[in-house]
């Protein structure tokens, strides 16, 4: 009777654990779910500011047609539209600057994603080790009992 309370046991232990594998392992899918959720969120964002920036762009483009074809009449305005231009391109500058620091935010993200995927999938190796060593000894310990007990 010993060994089906300790076949009961070691079945019922072995289940819980199990369990509790899978129980992290759907964790960790949840959450690298959210994680793809704000991907797509911070994917959507990029592509509105494409369409702004593509927006700007096309109201730029504008400008310049319209600076060129008033050249001619306001001669006298020239100083002024390179003012003008000046503080475009600045803007533009800082813009591109900014787009930078985003981009390499972006990149951080994903260095900071990858780091955390490789360390959950040596922890998760680790975690199957232990197990198997556990199942191994347990094993042992069965085949000892089993053998003593013929």
């Amino acid at each position: 009777m010993e060994d089906n309370d300790l076949i009961a046991l070691l079945d019922r232990k072995f289940t819980e654990a199990d369990q509790r594998i899978n129980a992290h392992f759907e964790q960790r899918d949840a959450r690298f779910d959210r994680m793809d959720a704000r991907f797509d969120r911070v994917d959507a964002r990029f592509e509105a500011m494409d369409a702004r920036f593509d927006r700007v762009d096309a109201r730029f483009a504008g400008m310049d047609g319209r600076f060129e074809g008033m050249d001619g009449r306001f001669e006298g305005m020239e100083v002024r539209f390179d003012d003008l231009r000046i503080e475009v391109g600045a803007r533009l500058d800082d813009m591109h600057t900014d787009i930078k620091k985003i981009a390499e935010g972006v990149s951080n993200v994903d260095e900071k994603l990858e780091r955390f995927r490789a360390e959950t999938a040596h922890n998760f190796k680790d975690v199957r080790s232990d197990i198997r060593m556990s199942f191994t000894v347990l094993g042992k310990r069965i085949t000892k009992l089993e053998d003593n007990h013929s």
